[in-house]
């Protein structure tokens, strides 16, 4: 998404004339600054509250508005874009940014499932998809919609069929685990089923007060658990469906290189050390938006590309 030069141009009128008056949102950012931000993704049809809202929750405190030039200004826009897919019903979203669309699509209809899946930020046609493939089963679409995302985020696959393990080798580990868990958490840990567990993480933070972070970790059965990722998602009423998906795609990265030990220990230290700084800067952490066919990883599908290039110089 780069820049034009008229809009460019008009940038740099902006922030060369522009007074640093605060909004009473208390971004940081000039009034003139967001309206012309504003103005910018209402001319993508985004609606101007909504607009004003992503670009609040995406303004990056730190930044000196006298370094917001060209490249600082798309960043900022590629990001309140992201919160803005993210955290809009399907029907709020411009048909522009919306895969293989026709026409409006009603919500109301959406199952209940539906709506939990689409809250950890998942998109809503690629939900509706996975529930429809799994028989409407919760937790099979999420296993698939994680796959898919981990295949988006370039993280390389698990080759379970090549993992031996011995008959009630994960019965034992998962005993193990929850075992050592309901010590370390106490009354913070719930069994909700022997492959199923949530742990109540009690965050100091303005944002989150006066609830708490509950983590939710699941192991489907046929899940080779650890040499596999388990299910894990979030819930909080203040949590959006952008700040949920950082969570789980920052996760992810994050316990690759420890699969095959238990790792639920690691994913609550994770959390405990990451969710603050999400909260205070939502853009703190990576988020690859998941818009267009964002299950491929355009690095991957280079290198796979070049690889069928050479093989037919060979031939």
């Amino acid at each position: 998404m780069r820049m034009s030069d008229e809009l460019r141009a008009y940038v740099e009128s902006v922030l060369s004339t522009e007074k640093k008056a605060k909004v009473s949102t208390g971004s940081g950012a000039s009034h003139k600054l967001i309206k012309m931000m504003t103005g910018r993704l209402m001319r993508d049809e985004f609606r101007e509250k909504d607009a004003e809202q992503a670009l609040v929750r995406t303004y990056k405190e730190d930044i000196d508005e006298k370094d917001m030039t060209g490249t600082r200004l798309t960043e900022w826009y590629q990001n309140a874009v992201s919160d803005l897919l993210l955290s809009l019903a399907e029907d709020e979203i411009p048909m522009k940014f919306m895969r293989g669309a026709s026409g409006s699509h009603a919500v109301k209809n959406y199952s209940n499932d539906h709506m939990f899946l689409n809250s950890l930020g998942f998109p809503h046609q690629e939900v509706g998809e996975a529930l429809k493939s799994n028989g409407q089963d919760k937790q099979r679409a999420l296993r698939q919609l994680m796959r898919m995302l981990m295949s988006g985020l370039g993280l390389k696959e698990i080759d379970t069929e090549s993992i031996r393990v011995e008959p009630g080798e994960i019965k034992e580990v998962l005993e193990n685990e929850v075992e050592a868990l309901q010590s370390m958490y106490d009354d913070g840990f719930t069994l909700l089923a022997p492959n199923h567990w949530k742990i109540t993480l009690y965050i100091d933070h303005k944002d989150l007060l006066p609830h708490s972070l509950t983590l939710h970790v699941y192991i489907p059965p046929d899940v080779l658990y650890p040499h596999d990722i388990p299910l894990f998602y979030f819930q909080h009423p203040k949590l959006s469906p952008s700040m949920n998906m950082r969570l789980i795609q920052n996760l992810l990265r994050h316990i690759m290189p420890i699969i095959g030990d238990p790792m639920t220990f690691e994913i609550v230290e994770w959390v405990k050390d990451n969710v603050e700084i999400i909260m205070d800067n939502s853009t703190s952490l990576p988020l690859k938006v998941l818009n267009g066919k964002w299950w491929e990883n355009l690095h991957q599908k280079k290198k796979a590309k070049k690889k069928r290039k050479r093989k037919l110089i060979g031939k």
